[in-house]
Order: structure tokens, then sequence, then C-alpha cells
């Protein structure tokens, strides 16, 4: 590949390829399968490639790094890897984020006829380039993405362009949802759904409209969007295109369906039910300690033992905790009891239980001291049935049973009221008081302290950076979304609201601009 051909491939996107002390490999936060007779280098190339084929470019930007530094590389859709030089010597501080895989145990959740597909997603981290030997290989072509450069008529986090990569219409309501493939989840104009792709801004998936909030979910592994009303579950599958009528007792959704869209799959749940998508898959809580599993002869239900409340559903099945202990409920056996773990400091029953992930509980009790809380995050898994990974203190019910998690697109860190929960590094912050998250990147959080708009670096749990760049009383734009590179706002503009995605332009070590509280252990 020739000095201009290289030159020529986009600055965005900008994957990011880890190779790890173990001879493990990710991309973009998700491990990459290395087969037997294969170099992990080679795995790597190979994901990236992978991906760049299915985004229909021919080559994309790379920042791979490994113990010996980091390099920024192209790689083209033939798996050929161009080394364009090291970027971070050996040794120098930086901030990573991978996720830790772990086997599955337990019994899988049947698939539901009709709506059981096989996903197949990258991940993320750091790598070598210097490992790899340039190739020929042809430049991406294409149009530009739709509204590159627009202006965008808000304040937006430092260290961001002010004109767009690209922008587009969407609902004055729009919600936006990032995939762990860095695929965009929003709404059109007129409500249907979209999967926009986040290099050209360009729609590669159509749903109909949803009758509420929609969340990123699957079924057996395969990727759907799911939204919840009443006595219905709807189901998108996001693995499919053109019209989907729905198949075994579900029926096909026609609100805003159109040419081309996919309809939802309807579920009946046949009471009335709370649906929570914390886990993997749907959670569907019915009265009387009750759950309903989705299996491939429809939905089963199970019961749940008294007292224990139901948190999140996977694919091995219901957890539920109570006091002192967590069951698993899973389709076709008995509940397994296991021992609750609890953090140093602990007193007396959880106060609320959350969910990192389909491993992981997040826990919040009281302690011996009125005015603090201690927030655990247990990790399931082990034959003693549970550790606790990592715990700080909070103000007493600074974390609320209102709070939601916000989750960064790579699943390994999330924020539950004013908490960061990195699952990866086995770590728990306390971001401070009065700091309500809008979103989530690795161990950055977009948020609102005091209804100014701040930026909150916490990769030092001792030592969180807050920057404002907005003051009351000028009404705060957060970030809808955010990955290591991107953020993605959206605003009005006149008789429109558009969706603006802006890329980097500075690195992420900003000044301190607000002081911050003591915090500690228990």
């Amino acid at each position: 590949m020739r000095p201009s051909e290289l030159a020529a491939v986009p600055a965005y996107p900008l994957l990011t390829l880890a190779l790890l002390e173990d001879d493990t490999v990710t991309l973009d936060g998700r491990p990459v399968p290395i087969g037997p007779d294969q170099a992990p280098t080679d795995a790597g190339v190979h994901a990236v490639a992978a991906m760049v084929r299915d985004r229909s470019l021919g080559a994309v930007r790379v920042r791979a790094t490994s113990a010996g530094g980091t390099h920024l590389m192209v790689v083209t859709a033939d798996g050929q890897a161009h080394d364009l030089g090291a970027t971070t010597p050996a040794g120098a501080t930086r901030t990573t984020r991978t996720t830790r895989s772990r086997p599955r145990r337990g019994l899988a959740v049947a698939s539901l006829a009709g709506i059981a597909v096989v996903l197949g997603l990258g991940g993320a981290g750091v790598w070598a380039a210097s490992r790899f030997e340039a190739a020929p290989a042809t430049a991406p072509v294409g149009s530009d993405p739709p509204g590159q450069g627009a202006n965008v008529p808000v304040l937006v986090p430092p260290g961001f362009a002010t004109r767009a990569g690209w922008s587009r219409a969407v609902g004055d309501r729009a919600e936006v949802l990032l995939r762990g493939d860095g695929s965009v989840v929003t709404t059109g104009p007129d409500g249907s759904l979209h999967v926009v792709d986040p290099t050209t801004g360009r729609v590669t998936w159509r749903g109909s409209r949803a009758p509420g909030p929609v969340h990123l979910s699957s079924v057996e592994g395969r990727p759907v969007l799911a939204a919840a009303t009443g006595q219905t579950l709807h189901l998108w599958p996001l693995d499919t295109s053109g019209t989907d009528t729905g198949t075994d007792g579900g029926t096909a959704s026609t609100g805003g369906a159109g040419a081309g869209q996919v309809t939802a799959t309807e579920v009946e749940l046949d009471a009335r039910a709370e649906v929570s998508f914390l886990g993997s898959v749907p959670l569907v809580v019915l009265e009387d300690q009750t759950v309903a599993m989705l299996t491939d002869q429809g939905l089963r239900r199970r019961d749940v033992p008294v007292p224990a409340t139901p948190v999140l559903a996977s694919d091995r099945g219901v957890v539920a905790t109570d006091a002192s202990s967590w069951w698993l409920v899973s389709a076709d056996a008995e509940p397994e009891q296991h021992t609750l773990p609890r953090p140093p400091g602990a007193s007396g029953a959880p106060r609320l239980m959350s969910a990192a992930d389909d491993e992981h509980l997040i826990g919040v009790w009281p302690t011996s001291d009125t005015a603090r809380d201690v927030v655990g995050l247990l990790d399931l898994t082990g034959d003693d049935g549970g550790t606790v990974t990592a715990h700080t203190t909070v103000p007493a019910r600074a974390v609320s049973d209102r709070d939601e998690p916000v989750r960064d697109a790579g699943g390994g860190t999330l924020t539950l009221g004013p908490v960061l929960v990195d699952v990866a590094a086995g770590a728990v912050v306390d971001l401070g008081r009065g700091v309500e998250p809008a979103a989530v990147a690795g161990r950055t959080v977009y948020a609102t302290v005091d209804r100014a708009a701040v930026v909150i670096d916490a990769s030092d749990p001792d030592d969180v950076e807050v920057t404002a760049y907005t003051e009351p009383p000028s009404q705060p734009v957060l970030p809808a979304a955010a990955d290591d590179d991107v953020v993605y706002v959206v605003a009005d503009k006149v008789d429109q609201t558009l969706l603006y995605t802006l890329p980097r332009t500075l690195p992420r070590t900003l000044p301190r601009t607000l002081p911050r509280e003591p915090r500690g252990q228990p």
C-alpha cells in the first residue's frame, strides 16, 4: 500500500486491538477467538479484516498495543496490516479497557422459535503493530457520510470536534444505543428503529416503530431490540433484514412498518408483568414469586424461592437474591442456592441489588455508620458460589433503587447512580455527590453535577478528576452515548432534531476544575 493510499484511509473509525499479557487478544473490548495453530497477532488482524468486510470498507485505522508499546496501523479487507509507527513508547502510562471472558455454567435457556440465530461480534484493547508485514491493498472508496461537517449548535465536551463526522435527522425523543460492534441504534424522524453504521452514517437496518423505550438484548445469543408494554414483549431480531412476519405464535407488529422494515415478534405474557433488561436476556417477572422464561416451547413459568427477588436473566436462567443468599432458577431444574457474598463493613440486609453483567451483581448495604453505605461488586462464578471483588463506601442512600445502570459499549464498565463499576479490573469508584451519569466510555463518565455538564475521569479511583464545560443557568446537553474516541449528541436545529457524531480532537487527559470530596474504603 503506497503512502498516499495509507494517508487516504479515514481517521475514523479507529479500532483498538489488544495483545494481553496472557497472549489473548481483544478487539474493541471483546475477546478474539484464536485457532489451535494460529498466532494471536494473526487472529487479531483477521478479526479486524472481517469487521472491515462486514462494514463494506476497504481499510481501517487500528490502534495496536502490547507490553512493547502502542502503534498505529492500517488493516485492509484482505487481512494485510501496515505499520504507521509507534505512538506510545513502552512503559508509558496508558488507560486501557478489556473485557474478561468466563466460561458459562448451568443450563442454557432454549431458543424461542422464530427468534434464535447466531451472532458473531468482535471485542477491544491493546497491540504491537511492529509484528505485521506490509503488503499491497486497495484504499476504501465511497461517498461522503451524510451531514459531514455540520456545525453542532450546542456546547460539546472538551476535546471533541464541534463539526460532525456525520449527522442525520432522528425522532424528537430519539434514544441512542451503542452495540458492541460500534453500530448505533436510534430512531428516524417517523419513529422507526434504525441501526446506523458508525463510519458512514448510513442506515444498515430498519425496524418498525417501537411502542416504548427499546433495549439491546438477546435470545439464545441472537441479538434483538426489545421493548415491553403491559402484557406484551416486543422483539426485533437485528440479524435479519426485510419484513419479518412473526412465527410460532408471534404476530407481526404493524406500528409504522414499511417496505424493508423488520417488524417485531410479539410475545404475549398472558398476565401483567414487569420486564427488565439488566442481564443479557429479558427478565419477565410475574406476580406471586413467579418468573417467565423464553423457551423453544414458548414461555415457561418458574417459581422463585421466598423471599428472594429476581435481579437478572441470562442463558443460564434467572438470578434472584434475598438477605443472605442468591439463587439460580433455571428452566428445568430445581433452584440452586448459594451464599450471597458481603463486602467488609456491610450491616444487615442489602438496600438494593442490581447487575453489572450476567455473572456480576452490584449490591448496596448499610454500615454501622448511619451516614455511609458500602457498595460491593460480587462475582458469582467459582465453586464457592461467589466473592466480593471490589467495594467502596458512599454517602447513605446515594445509590437509589431508581438508578438505572449506564453502560459503556464494550460492557466492561458501567455506572449505577454516582458509582462507577469496572468489571474487568474489579473496581468500584465513588464519583462524588450529585453526579447524574448520561454516558460512559471506559472510565470516562459524561454527567451533570448540580445542573452543570461535566466530564469525569475515574482512571485513578483515589484521584477522580472532574471538568465542567457548562454552568447553570445554561441547559446542559450531554452526549446520548460515547465511545473512547467519539461522542454522540442529539440536539435541535431549527425545525429538526439531529444526531451528531463528534470525533475526539484532543487527548483524554483534562485539567481538574472541580474539587473532590474525600472517599475511602470502610
